[in-house]
Formats: C-alpha cells, structure tokens, sequence
C-alpha cells in the first residue's frame, strides 16, 4: 500500500482509538470510566472501545458516559485463548473480541470462557478464530498457526510486539490493526496503578496508557516498524470501529409468564379464601387504585412471576409474612405473594409503587435458609436457565481499607496512619461523599496535612475512593429476564452470576427478584417438624395472645429474632408488651440512631406512661399517634409530606429516599423550603414547620419501613410462640442451626433458667442433631452424637445404622461411649472447676465475679480479686510504635526509659471472655517466672487488680496459680 502524505495526515487526525481496559478488569488495570472518557475526549477521539478481561461490568456505565459526554460506544471483552486446557496454568495470548451487531454475539464468548475456567477464563484457538458476529483481534504473542487469516481476524500491532512476529503474521496473510495494551490512563497515573494492583501489576517497558495517535506512531516507528505498515493498521482499526458502531444494550422487558388469569381475577380468588369482604369501601377502594397503578406501570406480570414463585417457595419450606415495603401492596396479599393485611395495619401502598417510579418496585421475601437454593433452582426451572441469573455485584474501595492496603504496599508503619483514621469524615451510606472521605481527610485536616508532608508519596490514595476492588455474587438478587440474559451482559457460568450489579440492572429494567435466606425461618421449620405440626401452621395462629407477649416480658430472649441484641433487650426490658405494635417499634428504635438521639428513650418513657405523649402541633396526631407521637417511620413522614405539607407524590419519593438511603443534610436541604411552605399554607405556624424539619433531619439517620416492622415484627411474634408453646422443640431446633459452642451453652443456660434440662449423651436416644425424646415418661431434649468427643461422622453413622438394623456396636464404640465426654457436659464449667479448688488461701478478702468488675470514673481505681481461667499471655513492648501513638494521644512521653515490658493476661470465666489485666514494667522481672509458668486453656489464677480509670483493664497486683482445668 502506497501513503500519500496527505492520507498519513488524514490518519493521524482520525477519531478512532484503540481498545482500552477500565478498573472493571478489576486489578489488572486502573482507572474508572468516567476518568477514562474525559482522557478519550481530551485527545480527540470519537469511539470508547471499552474490552476489559473477562467482563462485561463496565458495559452499563460506558453507555451512560457515552452518552453524557458525546463519545460512540463499542462493546467488547479481552479473553485469554490457549491451544490446550490443562490442569496446570495455561500458557494464553489475549484476544480482543467487539461486537458487531449486538452485545450477545461477545456476551456467549465471555460465558463460554468461564466455562472452561482454568486459573482463567479461557477460549480455545479454534472457538475464538470461528466466533461470529465480533470482530478478532489476536494480540501479541498467538500461535498464528493454530489458526487461518479471515476477514474479521487481525493481529495487534502494538509496542509490546517483536519484529518477528509481526513477519510471520504478515508472511502468513494476517491484517494488523493499530492496538494497545493500556492498564491506566495517563502516564502520570503508572504508580496508582502499581500500588492498587500490587502483586498484579504488569509493568512492562511499552507505553501502557492510553495513547493519542500521534504517541502511538511515535512507539511504533522507535520500535523500528515501516510507517505505511503503522499506518495501514490504523486505517484498519477505523474500518473496524465504524463496523461495531451503533451496537447497543437493549432495555430489559418483563418475561410473561403466560397467566391463565387476570391479575384481577387472582385478587378476588384470594379475597375469597382469605375471608376479606370487598364490599367493604376501604378494600375496595384500595384494591381499585393498586390495580389501576399496577397496570398503568405495566407490572402485572411481576406479579404473576412473584405469584408463581411463592406458591411454589410455601409449598417446600417455611416463607416469612413479607420484607421491605411490599407489605403494603393489597394486591401483594390477596395474590399469596405475601401474608400481611396491609389495611388492618395501616401500611402506605405508595411505600411500595407510586404513580412517578418507573424501575420496577422491589417485591423481596425469606425463606428458609435451608431451601432457598431449591427455590432458585425452581426459578430456574420455570422461566428457563437462559433468563434467570443471580446478580453480581462489585465491592468497592473504603477509606479506612484504602489508608491500610496503601501504607502496606509503600512500607509505611500501619500506626503512622491512626491519627488520619481518627478523622476521617463519617457520611451517611447513600452520601455521593463517601469515595472522597480520604481525600478529604488528607486534605482538610491537620492530622491529614501532617501525614501527607511526612509520607508525600501517599497521594496516591486520594485516587482509590469508590474504585472497585472486585465482583462477587449478590447476596439475594435474581435476574429473571423476557430475553436471554446474554442479550445483555454475561454470565460466570460458574455460579450464574450476570456481570452486571443492582445500578445497571434497574437503569437497564431488568426484573430483579431479592429471595433472601433467613437462618430463623430454618429454626421454624425444624421446629415444626419436630413437633409434627404442618408447613403452615404459623400462618394460621392468633397474633395477639399475651401468653406470647409474656415470653418476652418475663425477658426470655434467648433465639427470639430481632431481640438478641443488647440493645433491643434493654429497652425490652422497660416496657410491658401487649401487642404487635410493640414489637414492631422496638425493632424500629433500638438501632444506634434512635438510642444515640433519645427518641428510643423517650418513646419507652411515653409507652410506659413515663412521659405525656405530646405532638408539635395537633395537626400530626392522626399520622404520629402509633408511634407515641414521635416520628419512626417513614410512611408516616410520607403522610404527612403529602397531606401536610402538599409536595407532589414525586416530591415525596424523593424525600423518603434521600431518607431511606441516608444521603445526608446536602441531598436533604433542597426539600425543606418546599416541605416548611406547604406546612404555613395548611395553616402551620412557619416555626412549628421549622422545627418538625429539624425532626425529619434526624430521623433522616434512622427512619424505619413501618412495612418491613410490621412484618418482621410478626417473625419476632413466631419465635415467642414457639418458645411459649413448643419449648423442647425450639431449643432443639435453635441449637440444631447454631453450631457455635458458645452459643449452645448460652442457650442451654437459659433453659435451665426456665426450668428446662437436658441430657448432654444419651446411648440409645441421641441421633446427628438436637432432639425431643421421651425418657422415663418424660419428655427430654437430647444433645446430638457428634458433640461426643472422639466421634466423627463415620462414627456416627456407624451407631446410627447399628441402631436402625437392632445390632449391637463394636467392642471398641461401647468403650468409648461408656466414657462419652461433650462440650456441654457442663454448662458453668470455670465455675465447677474453681469450687473444686482450695483457693481461699490465696486470696484476701472478697472475691468478685469477672462479669461484674468495672473501671472506675476519672481519677478513680477501683480494687478487685478475681478468680478466672487464663486464655492469653502476651509479651508486650511497651516502645513499640502503636504504645507510643497511645501514649502520644494521651499527652504522656512517647518513649519509656529503662525497662520497657510488661505482661499482658487475658482472663475468662463462664459470662466474660477476653478480660485484660496487665503486669506493669515495673513488675516484669517480679512476676516473670511465675507468669511463664501459665498455660492459656489450663491455668487458674487468683488476681488482685486495680481498674484503670475509665479504661477496661487491670493492673495486677498480685498473682496466684490456683490449679487447672481439668
């Protein structure tokens, strides 16, 4: 080919550009796309060819950049080709596939990779070269004999490429195109990419930004290759990019599940068997609007696939009431998607679905832990595996896991770094703030300032905010999609996860169903089992028996969702309940944010008749009268946005989300003179609205769904029932899916608290897992043969099936269960061992339990002996960096002259695990050889201690080995 001199000035002002790779190649290159295009506007191009190794995560953010900043989008994915899978890892050169005419011809390619995923995802030479619909670019070191020149086939010509191979590719008929290997932007942007791959990183010699034209000739002639043959390949690489322009993502439709039913039709069957009357106006009102919205969205076929896939999930297992604001749907209720009367409980249909939102509302729900798999299997089934896939997701960089990584990967001391830590600003979780909080420390604080002059080379953190760190599978979503799921992205066939998160799935109205498992509803389910009762019976019981209620008045909370928690049983334990209303509001106030602010407090003092319930102005009673006139939820600020303070229904949803996200003052400022007018003009006083605004502020921290308390609060009520009313048979099931030790014996105590044993072993009686059993007439619950010591889980099939088959055991079985020993032989077992000890001598005065030693306000020590097990002893250097940045903190002088160590001891007993009690420096060598002769698991001490003030830890001031654990 002949150049002229005005064709090589034609190419070098072309728009086209080379195939670049975004930090959704995760590691392996740098740089989020909106950087990315900014670089690609700023050097001229026109095209964003966008191929990231074995993802397609960045399809759905490079259509909107595109779009928002004028650059043609072409869609594509680097994949490594082999000649051979093998078990070792592969010897692979990378490819280029663009999609020609849509994105699915490159989605299979990516798909089929993972496939056949070998420490890579990986094609071979034959599949890649015959691949249709996408343009095949081979890179830089191919076995070009393992395939043939064709017309959508060309061979990289990039820096990285040697003389010889480019002769053979050419010798052999093979079209070059001008191509790249780009792993961050700009040039100045080679150390980020260094310190956030770390051992990934792939510095080579080549240039490895994205190059203008002009650079990229500039490499390619100092490598020593001919001009027209650059230039030729640049022509090429114009001619493919107009080829695989105009490719598109298509927006998702809902998949019909072909009913045989109106949506109607289905809620007036439901009605029926429900007993709801729909001559009542309340329901029938209601029913109308739902329906009438419903349709208007187009959503009636979600809720056929919802209606389907629930009947379907309650026929299998255990299915909780409902979750999240879909509680509030009548329509929802009276299909079976969920159990909750959303008119009897007062729940807001526009929580759900207003007549603005135009994604798809979210329709989530439990099952039991155990089967949630069977029922995305079910789903899978029904709607067929080429349109169901879970969602993938992608974790992200946090300023405090990007100060640590970062000092790790530059050698700078972990402590250097706390005083930075210390202030880093602290945003509400949607807050748009959030990837920017490290920059901002580093930068507008002293501490940030001091560190950035000491270590300036750690600048190159402020990059890292809200870069992604890697994908990995949602923890409920599921995709189930009108076209085959690789219309849209691709799919890690490994585990059907679609590379794709929750953002781009709703911007491209892909149908995503949340099918969450809940351990509790596991719990129920064996439960149930055990005591012979059906599936379902939970669905027909009362929900206001105050024998229930009394289960936790009488402060039984030991395997009651949502009131494990200390603070959910403190304020539990102030109150009388009496109703469902109860349970929902202390679930909804013993969060950090009620308890932090007082209103947790001030709505137990107003339940308790502590306090007057009182309102701001009589006009919230109607809204705030569930609440004891405080605002908690947010259908009530719903409400009243709407009725009282007249925003638009749009307005409204937008203020509940900057809520319910916690986008924080910035996002919540442009509502408050609208929502204050519209106040004064329904005849508020402005200063009543001024000050009910700053209500909403803080609740804006911790506003609750009144749909998801509401319905939550009804699993709460189950796991009181139970308790009540199956006790035996809740403990079994409990300390059947709590494997956790710890955990066994504290439930087990406080069963022997209420009057309830159980047998630690029992020959003939115990099985694989926590039983009731009859013994001597009695009702027994039975510990499970695997918590015998020594007893694998051959073992016990073997006893087991002797059992079954009415043989007897092996010689050697009998021995060691006549000796059988387990872990819950004893459930106070500190306790026991120390009364069998002669400890008194070794102590003066009285002995305090472990659990209820405390340190003292400032200033004040405080003495105690105690008696516990030894679990730790440390070595501590009281020079070491972290001691000196405390001492630093505290005022006090870095750098301890003379002796410099101390002896660190941790102390448990039965309640309190990991007590700190410290032997200063100045009784080191005192106490050294009596302190080597501990052994953490086996020691008993008495200790004589002083309380630091204000600090959880004490000063020995005399130590005595008392004896051993047995």
């Amino acid at each position: 080919m002949s150049v002229s001199v005005k064709q090589e000035a034609d190419f070098l002002l072309c728009k086209g550009c080379k195939v670049i790779k975004t930090a959704y190649s995760f590691r392996m290159a740098v740089d989020k796309v909106p950087e990315i295009a900014k670089r690609v506007k700023e050097i001229g191009w026109k095209y964003f060819p966008l191929a990231d190794f074995g993802s397609t995560y960045g399809f759905g953010y490079l259509e909107g950049e595109c779009e928002k900043i004028g650059l043609k989008p072409i869609y594509g994915a680097a994949i490594p080709v082999t000649a051979a899978f093998q078990t070792k890892k592969p010897i692979y050169d990378e490819w280029i596939f663009l999609a020609k005419h849509n994105v699915a011809s490159v989605n299979r390619l990516v798909s089929e990779a993972y496939e056949n995923f070998r420490y890579t995802p990986l094609l071979k030479y034959k599949t890649a070269s015959e691949a249709e619909g996408v343009v095949k670019i081979a890179g830089f070191r191919a076995r070009l004999d393992e395939f043939e020149p064709s017309e959508d086939t060309y061979i990289s010509l990039t820096g990285a490429c040697s003389k010889g191979y480019i002769r053979k590719a050419l010798e052999r008929g093979f079209k070059l195109i001008a191509s790249q290997n780009n792993v961050y932007a700009r040039p100045e942007d080679r150390g980020f990419y260094e310190v956030l791959c770390g051992r990934g990183a792939n510095l080579q010699t080549y240039n490895q930004y994205i190059q203008s034209d002009e650079d990229w000739l500039e490499e390619i002639l100092n490598h020593g290759f001919d001009r027209e043959l650059a230039l030729e390949a640049l022509a090429n690489r114009d001619k493919v990019f107009e080829q695989c322009e105009g490719v598109t993502i298509p927006q998702g439709s809902v998949l019909d599940p072909k009913s045989t039913k109106s949506l109607r039709e289905m809620c007036l069957e439901g009605a029926a068997k429900l007993g709801i009357d729909l001559a009542n106006p309340v329901y029938a009102e209601r029913l109308d609007t739902e329906l009438e919205v419903i349709e208007t969205k187009g959503f009636e076929n979600y809720f056929f696939i919802m209606a389907d896939i629930m009947s379907y999930a309650r026929s299998v297992t255990l299915v909780g009431p409902a979750r999240g604001s879909s509680a509030g749907s009548l329509v929802a209720y009276l299909t079976a998607i969920t159990t909750v009367d959303p008119i009897k409980y007062d729940l807001l249909f526009w929580r759900f679905i207003d007549v603005n939102r135009s994604d798809f509302p979210d329709i989530d729900n439990d099952t039991s832990s155990c089967d949630r798999d069977s029922v995305i299997a079910y789903i899978v089934e029904r709607f067929g595996k080429e349109h169901v896939a879970q969602l993938g997701t992608i974790a992200k960089f946090q300023a405090k896991n990007t100060a640590d990584e970062v000092c790790k990967a530059l050698d700078i001391p972990k402590f250097e770094i706390n005083n930075v830590i210390s202030v880093l600003p602290s945003y509400a979780a949607g807050d748009d703030r959030t990837d920017g909080a490290l920059r901002e420390a580093l930068e507008e604080t002293p501490q940030g300032q001091a560190f950035l002059k000491k270590y300036p080379y750690f600048n190159v953190a402020r990059n890292f905010g809200g870069h992604p760190r890697h994908s990995s599978t949602h923890a409920a979503g599921v995709l189930v999609t009108e076209e085959p799921i690789e219309n849209y992205f691709a799919r890690d066939v490994r585990n059907n996860t679609i590379q794709c998160d929750l953002k781009v799935a709703e911007k491209k109205n892909l149908l995503k169903i949340d099918m969450l498992g809940l351990l509790n509803l596991s719990i129920f389910k064996t439960t149930l089992e055990l005591a012979g009762l059906p599936m379902n019976h939970l669905e027909t019981i009362s929900l206001d028996d105050q024998k229930v209620f009394d289960v936790l008045n009488d402060g039984k909370y030991q395997g009651v969702f949502q009131l494990e928690g200390k603070a959910a049983q403190q304020l539990s334990r102030e109150i009388r309940f009496e109703s469902l209303e109860d349970i929902s509001n202390i679930s909804a106030i013993s969060r950090p944010g009620p308890m932090q602010s007082g209103s947790a407090a001030s709505w137990v003092r107003r339940r308790m008749g502590k306090e007057p319930v009182s309102y701001l102005h009589p006009a919230f009673e109607p809204y705030l009268k569930n609440t004891m006139g405080l605002l908690i939820m947010q259908e009530d600020l719903m409400k009243i946005a709407r009725e009282l303070a007249g925003l638009e229904w749009k307005d409204v949803t937008a203020l509940r989300k900057a809520v319910g996200k916690s986008m924080g003052d910035a996002a919540m400022k442009q509502y408050s003179e609208p929502f204050i007018e519209g106040m004064v003009n329904n005849g508020i006083p402005r200063e009543i609205g001024e000050r009910f605004w700053q209500e909403i502020l803080g609740f804006a921290k911790y506003g609750f769904n009144r749909s998801h308390s509401i319905s939550y609060a009804i699993v709460t009520y189950w796991s009181c029932y139970l308790k009540c009313y199956f006790p035996l048979e809740y403990a079994a099931a409990n300390l059947t899916h709590r494997d956790s030790k710890e955990t066994q014996i504290e439930f087990l105590r406080e069963m022997a608290a209420e009057g309830i044993g159980y047998v630690p072993f029992d020959i003939e009686l115990s099985t694989d897992q926590w039983t009731v059993s009859t013994k001597n007439g009695q009702k027994v619950l039975v510990a499970p043969l695997q918590n015998v010591k020594g007893l694998g889980p051959t073992k016990v099939q073997q006893i087991l099936g002797a059992r079954a088959r009415g043989e007897p055991l092996p010689e050697s079985l009998q021995k060691m269960l006549a000796k059988a020993h387990t872990d819950v032989d004893d459930l106070y077992p500190i306790r026991s061992a120390i009364q069998n000890l002669d400890w008194k001598s070794a102590v003066n005065g009285k002995v305090t339990r472990l659990d209820q030693v405390k340190s003292g306000e400032e200033g004040e020590w405080l003495n105690y002996t105690v008696i516990a097990l030894v679990s730790e002893v440390v070595d501590v250097d009281e020079n070491a960096p972290t001691k000196q940045e405390d001492r630093k903190a505290r005022g006090q002088e870095m750098v301890m002259q003379g002796l410099a160590r101390a002896w660190g001891i941790r102390l448990d007993s039965d309640e309190t695990k990991g007590f700190y009690a410290k032997v200063t420096a100045k009784k080191y060598e005192e106490f050294k050889d009596l302190v080597l002769t501990l052994v953490p698991g086996k020691s008993i001490v008495a200790i004589e201690l002083s309380m630091v003030p204000n600090v959880p830890c004490g000063i020995v001031k005399r130590l005595t080995v008392v004896g051993e654990m047995k």
